[in-house]
């Protein structure tokens, strides 16, 4: 009976250890995860980038890295965040060079296409992006996934038109 509470504390007491040291502090709630839509998850997504970027430019690492978290909040899969299923470090570093890819200057979201939004079933939909980047305008789709409690996340980002 003692051998099975000392691992039992030691378990708990090691889960303790290992979130505060992954950085992560407490998970958002499903009201703070995803956006409303699909548009507004990319839009969120690239501000919090945009922020991101502009805040490691001016050496204001600590406020980067809670925009960095903040974009982690809208990417993810139907389970939600990728916070959720991956490290916080893993997700931060993820989310860093996405951002230093798309270094949103300014964009434009178009939504999704009328067909596609009038459903009122659509668990999965594309929406493209006008980015505005050093070398000029892009056009990058964003693939747009429902999650939990309904909430959009972005789950994958075709960066070809950026990257060549």
């Amino acid at each position: 009976m003692m051998r099975r509470a000392r691992v039992g504390w030691t378990a708990w007491m090691t889960a303790v250890v290992v979130w505060g040291c992954g950085g992560g502090g407490r998970l958002p709630g499903p009201e703070m995860e995803g956006g409303r839509s699909p548009e507004d998850a990319v839009e969120r997504f690239l501000s919090a980038a945009a922020d991101a970027l502009k805040a490691r430019r001016a050496g204001q690492l600590t406020l980067a890295d809670q925009h960095y978290r903040r974009m982690a909040f809208y990417f993810g899969t139907e389970e939600g965040s990728i916070l959720r299923y991956e490290a916080a470090r893993m997700a931060e570093d993820r989310m860093i060079a996405l951002a230093g890819i798309l270094d949103p200057r300014a964009f434009r979201v178009h939504p999704p296409a009328a067909e596609a939004a009038a459903s009122g079933s659509l668990q999965r939909t594309t929406v493209t992006v006008e980015l505005t980047q050093v070398d000029g305008l892009k056009l990058v789709p964003f693939t747009v996934i429902r999650g939990r409690q309904g909430r959009w996340y972005i789950e994958q980002i075709d960066l070809r038109s950026i990257t060549g």
